[in-house]
């Protein structure tokens, strides 16, 4: 992506700021001066505002004279222009000795070869001077006073044994002679530091005198005269008068000019449709009109907004599928032009989001004092108060309400705010300083591909990957938000049908426990997804989905007992009615029966736990199955495992680990297939054998803590173990890592 390198304009012909009038004046001020004195122009600007473009047209316009209409023939110049800068050089002796050797070389370009005498002198007159320079130069020298103009011009050359007023007066007789017009253009004076620009203020002044030289000094006038003020015992301005014969400040640019670059450049960057979007709403119009153009005054600011606009590009390659446009221009504009309140703003995102965090009420002068006291410790911070602000306001439109009585613009409904990838929605704000969209963040191209081009497990791989990523919640709520939008093409009922029946798929192979990391649940998000379909029957859907072979007991169960337990809403809000959930009871218990009864769970990680849905559906169906289950110690297992699960917490102490145990075992649901005492006798006796070792860690210690727990609490029935109840508890021990006896 292209960059602005800032650099000054060298013709007339790409001149956007329509500067050719002025240009053409000061080029016939030069060009018409017939009077032989020397002349020093002053060129005043702010920084950025053009002043090196300038010189650069003059110059073009100065050196495209009609020669032969001035009588020149070939090799000479009407006028000779040179161009010196002062900011190359350190001190005051160097500064001298290299303007006088840069004007001898520029002359010496002359193809007529009529200033060879004049270099000769020049050269003179510059090994003459700079050994005394420091007379007037030096810091103690004050203003060029007489005095030292005098101790210079009386100096008498050791070499040649001539004062240098004689060889300045010989450089004066030639140049009039001659009748050369010659232009010394120095540029970027403000650029120097305080004792760099009197320096060169005071050669322009001893050197000024030439004839028909005419000096052309380009600096910010305020720039330079604090800085003489504080040289010059605050006489800077007197001082520049006393130097400056003709001041010329550059116009300032008109706002249509502004206006018509800043537009030139917006769209190159952001391509049409996005500035169309953007100058089309109402907030657009606003952070364009109150908040941004105030800052650009200079071509200079123009260009420095944008390259940071494309630099931000740069990072996210082009992308802006995760970026909104407004949101883009109006944080870019205040890291440019207020560096500090931009610093500052992350540390306030959560007041800056609050209103769409929370529910805010409006008319509450409490809270209106309050928020409006946040935004001006905010604003405090700006150089420019009120576009800082409109800015702020653009970039978090609930804040209207409270800060603005006549707002034009308050609602940003939460839909907008998610799809647009909206700063002032808390979960995209980092985005906004991070910059870095990896493949993990949620862009519209990403949904529009899940949507449209993605096949059964990629869609299943998506999904997971979000829901791993805690992110989940959000990508739903961007599906169904884009389905949902009119100006988006049909979803067909077939991919949407795909996408719920993955979210089962995915509710089958999580873990409940951390399901807490997403803005809301799978079985959520199943609902919600629901909720598009406009004309279909949900009923047929879901049913559709339980009838599927590849669906996973755990995923039926999670999503059942959700129905069961939240039935009235879910009836009220049209989701499922009553005697569709009832009819999926009796898919579930016919699956679920064939899984006991196949001994399906066994070898499956999810195990029994759906046990408890079986129970509360027909718990007499589920005792009929007991044989099933505890045929044998691996059956046992399960059930124990079932029963057990999240009884254990561990934590590392004084540098061993201790294990805190929460009795938190199911005896009711064990005690329908078994009784306590068998239960902890058939386990004790496995923990023996060697087929206890082949099982997975979590599941030792889970048998273990089934152990300790009853054994903890003194219950009798360890004396079942009989002469193996100490090694039993030993091993116990062992596996829970605890040093204190049992």
């Amino acid at each position: 992506m292209e960059i602005n390198k800032d650099k000054p304009i060298q013709s007339h012909e790409v001149d956007l700021l329509h500067r050719e009038k002025f240009v053409n004046s000061i080029v016939n001020l030069l060009r018409n001066n017939d009077d032989d004195d020397s002349l020093t122009i002053g060129l005043y600007g702010e920084w950025g505002s053009g002043k090196t473009s300038i010189i650069n047209m003059i110059c073009e316009r100065l050196t495209s004279v009609d020669k032969e209409g001035y009588g020149y023939g070939e090799g000479e110049e009407y006028i000779k222009v040179i161009h010196f800068n002062p900011w190359l050089y350190s001190n005051a002796s160097d500064l001298t000795r290299q303007f006088f050797t840069h004007l001898q070389g520029e002359l010496e370009k002359n193809k007529a070869h009529k200033f060879t005498t004049i270099v000769t002198q020049l050269g003179q007159y510059k090994e003459a001077m700079v050994p005394v320079v420091s007379l007037v130069f030096g810091p103690t020298a004050g203003i060029a006073t007489k005095a030292g103009i005098d101790a210079l011009t009386t100096y008498t050359s050791q070499t040649e044994n001539r004062s240098l007023q004689t060889i300045k007066d010989e450089i004066v007789e030639k140049l009039k002679e001659l009748k050369q017009k010659i232009v010394i253009f120095i540029d970027d004076i403000d650029r120097l530091s305080d004792e760099e620009i009197v320096t060169t203020f005071k050669l322009v002044k001893l050197l000024a005198d030439f004839p028909y030289v005419t000096y052309v000094l380009a600096f910010d006038y305020e720039v330079v005269a604090e800085a003489l003020n504080r040289v010059q015992h605050n006489r800077g301005k007197e001082y520049m008068e006393k130097i400056i014969q003709v001041p010329i400040a550059i116009p300032a640019i008109q706002k249509k000019d502004i206006e018509n670059l800043y537009l030139e450049y917006l769209y190159k960057v952001l391509g049409e449709s996005k500035v169309q979007r953007m100058l089309s709403l109402e907030r657009g119009k606003q952070l364009y009109a109150e908040g941004i153009m105030p800052y650009l005054t200079t071509m200079r600011s123009v260009k420095r907004f944008f390259n940071n606009i494309r630099s931000k590009l740069a990072i996210l390659k082009n992308d802006m599928g995760g970026i909104d446009s407004i949101d883009l221009m109006g944080v870019c504009c205040l890291e440019v032009f207020e560096h500090e309140l931009h610093q500052k703003l992350f540390e306030y995102r959560d007041f800056l989001c609050k209103p769409y965090m929370e529910s805010w009420t409006l008319g509450n002068e409490k809270q209106k004092e309050v928020i409006q006291e946040q935004l001006k410790q905010l604003l405090n911070m700006a150089k420019k108060t009120e576009a800082a602000r409109s800015i702020l306001l653009c970039l978090f439109p609930s804040f209207n309400s409270y800060v603005n009585d006549k707002a034009l613009y308050t609602v940003y409904p939460y839909e907008e705010q998610l799809m647009n990838h909206s700063i002032c929605y808390i979960d995209n704000f980092d985005r906004y300083f991070v910059w870095n969209l990896d493949s993990n963040n949620i862009t519209q191209m990403g949904v529009n591909k899940f949507l449209i081009m993605y096949d059964k497990q990629t869609v299943r791989n998506t999904l997971m990957t979000y829901y791993m990523l805690g992110k989940l919640g959000d990508f739903i709520d961007y599906v169904v938000v884009y389905i949902n939008k009119k100006d988006r093409q049909e979803i067909l009922r077939e991919r949407v049908k795909l996408i719920i029946d993955s979210l089962f798929w995915v509710l089958g192979r999580i873990d409940v426990k951390v399901e807490a990391l997403n803005k809301i649940s799978v079985v959520a998000g199943i609902y919600r997804l629901l909720n598009t379909f406009k004309e279909e029957k949900h009923d047929v859907l879901i049913e559709e989905i339980f009838n599927s072979t590849e669906l996973h007991i755990s995923s039926m169960a999670r999503f059942l007992y959700s129905a069961i337990n939240n039935l009235e809403k879910v009836v009220q809000a049209k989701l499922l009615s009553s005697s569709e959930v009832d009819r999926l009871k009796q898919v579930f218990m016919k699956k679920a029966v064939d899984t006991i009864k196949n001994r399906d769970f066994i070898d499956d990680t999810y195990g029994l736990g759906f046990l408890n849905l079986m129970d509360m559906i027909d718990g007499d169906i589920l005792r009929n199955l007991t044989e099933y289950i505890i045929a044998d110690i691996r059956g046992l297992i399960k059930l124990v495992l079932y029963v057990s699960e999240g009884s254990i917490v561990t934590q590392n102490l004084q540098d061993f680990t201790t294990v805190y145990i929460k009795n938190d075992i199911d005896e009711n649901m064990l005690y329908k297939f078994i009784t306590k005492e068998d239960a902890i006798r058939r386990i004790g006796e496995y923990l023996l054998k060697p087929g206890f070792e082949r099982l997975e860690e979590l599941e030792k210690k889970r048998l273990a803590i089934f152990l300790y727990i009853f054994h903890n609490e003194d219950r009798p029935s360890f004396e079942l173990f009989g002469e193996n109840k100490s090694i039993i508890l030993n091993k116990v021990q062992k596996i829970l890592e605890i040093k204190e006896k049992l």
